[in-house]
């Protein structure tokens, strides 16, 4: 008889547990259905570019050649000495290397802004000891007020704010703009860094040119002017014939320690985009006649390179950006619906805090309206909607 009744008992329970499963089961559906009905509903305005009146061709345009803006460096520079230089000063420029740490912060900054779109899931235990007063709790049973209790819990733990006006997805979206802003600085930062590495280096080689031309001009006007002495000392030619001769050597002359600081000035300026110390010494590659040749410009259409420029890019990301962040002050207007739930096992005794009699378990929701904060919900769509005209 005992054991028909235990057998019962466990029955019970059984469909018990059941059914709470179940329900619990029909809860999170509801939740998850309620939230993708709302996935379609995000406030504020959708990013449209701006309109810009663009010339269709260049003006007295002859012909369309290949641009040279999608070309790597290493195919437009055929000096390996200066591959070399630009490749060193990608990898030391401060520049660059802060623009990779910002695209790094912004793909970190769109994870977590996005996590805020699914449920915060946590498991909690807790154990405690408590002893009920006689004199508050008169008639409570003898067992439950004699002596110290424990107090145990072993459950999860959940929390889900629904994105019904979009705030998350619109936070998501600046975040999303805003890397790609950060990858359009950081192209903008190398090919600023390739140009002035390739323009300090081809402008130190005119300088070496120039300085092979005048050392070859040197040797010519000294001996000139040592056969003009020859020819006013043997009475050839008048004293003014190699007065002039000497004023044409001394103005050459002159004209070396200019050369020469120009190269010394040039090799600093170049060691420092490297990131070297000014004074090293730095080598020559291809002369200045072997140096490639960029194709003829003009290239492609005003509009196609104007939305190549990494500059451009990164501002109208940011607008876009700018524009996703008014979605994001405008849903602070409206209501923020969350739900939360726990369920678990609470018993009085660790003995038997896993068994389906101390299976508990909670649910509910709370919606939030502002109602009055001082027109802060207002101001702050107006501003985010002054921020994106100054970008526009």
């Amino acid at each position: 008889m005992a054991t028909q009744r235990l057998s019962d008992m466990a029955t019970v329970q059984e469909v018990a547990m059941n059914n709470i499963t179940r329900n619990v089961a029909i809860s999170l559906f509801s939740c998850f259905a309620i939230s993708l009905l709302a996935v379609g509903c995000a406030v504020g305005p959708d990013y449209s570019r701006p309109h810009v009146s663009i010339p269709t061709k260049w003006r007295d345009q002859q012909g369309m050649d290949s641009s040279i803006a999608g070309m790597s460096y290493w195919k437009l520079y055929n000096d390996p000495q200066l591959q070399e230089y630009i490749k060193a000063a990608l990898d030391s420029n401060l520049t660059i290397l802060a623009s990779m740490a910002r695209i790094k912060q912004a793909e970190a900054e769109i994870t977590f802004t996005k996590a805020d779109l699914y449920p915060n899931v946590g498991i909690g235990a807790s154990g405690g000891a408590f002893q009920l007063s006689k004199n508050r709790y008169p008639g409570f049973s003898p067992d439950l007020l004699d002596g110290v209790r424990g107090a145990f819990g072993l459950g999860a733990i959940l929390n889900w704010e629904l994105d019904i006006f979009g705030r998350v997805r619109r936070a998501t979206e600046a975040q999303r703009a805003l890397l790609a802003a950060s990858e359009a600085a950081q192209r903008a930062a190398i090919v600023s860094t390739v140009s002035s590495v390739a323009e300090t280096y081809i402008t130190l080689r005119e300088f070496d040119r120039l300085k092979e031309i005048l050392d070859t001009n040197l040797v010519a006007r000294r001996e000139y002017a040592k056969l003009a002495e020859t020819l006013f000392k043997g009475g050839k030619t008048s004293e003014l014939d190699f007065r002039q001769a000497e004023a044409e050597l001394k103005r050459v002359e002159a004209n070396v320690p200019v050369v020469n600081t120009a190269i010394a000035q040039t090799e600093n300026a170049l060691n420092v985009l490297i990131g070297r110390t000014p004074g090293t010494p730095v080598r020559r590659g291809t002369s200045l006649e072997g140096q490639s040749q960029p194709p003829t410009v003009p290239a492609g259409l005003p509009s196609s390179l104007i939305e190549r420029r990494p500059d451009v890019v990164q501002a109208e990301q940011e607008l876009v950006a700018a524009n996703a962040e008014i979605g994001v002050a405008t849903a602070q207007l409206f209501p923020r619906i969350t739900l939360s739930g726990n369920a678990g096992w609470q018993s009085l005794s660790v003995d038997n805090l896993v068994s389906p009699s101390s299976f508990a378990f909670q649910a509910g929701g709370e919606l939030l309206q502002p109602l009055f904060n001082a027109g802060k919900n207002i101001a702050r769509v107006d501003a985010a909607d002054a921020r994106m005209q100054q970008l526009m």
